[in-house]
């Protein structure tokens, strides 16, 4: 029996996404199979709020059974905001190849039947 066995993974960065303000930002993710993904942060108070969900179909908006929703309040600290939104955006079960910045409120639209208003 014949096998292939991919090796030498590429591990350097292949995309950049800027964040103009890191306490209030959403991203909108993708992978190759279609899947979407959702990451936000809303600073309030000394206190920031992460929110991650996924996966969804982009067009008629439906969970999947591995869908998950969770949200996170931890000191404000810009540099564990920046660790969170890394480790989101290199998860690899999610094998994102997309990502882009939305407002707050495209990404609150997005959340689906979650009882948390992210706004």
């Amino acid at each position: 029996m014949q096998s292939s066995i991919e090796y030498k993974y590429d591990l350097n960065p292949q995309a950049l996404i800027e964040i103009a303000d890191i306490g209030q930002f959403a991203i909108q993710a993708s992978n190759d199979d279609g899947f979407e993904y959702y990451f936000a942060v809303v600073s309030d108070l000394g206190f920031a709020n992460i929110y991650q969900w996924g996966p969804v179909f982009p067009d008629n908006h439906m969970m999947l059974d591995e869908y998950s929703f969770t949200k996170v309040n931890i000191p404000y600290k810009e540099r564990k905001i920046e660790l969170a939104a890394k480790k989101f955006l290199n998860n690899y079960k999610y094998r994102i190849t997309e990502a882009k910045i939305i407002t707050i409120e495209e990404a609150s639209e997005r959340a689906l039947n979650e009882q948390i208003n992210i706004i």
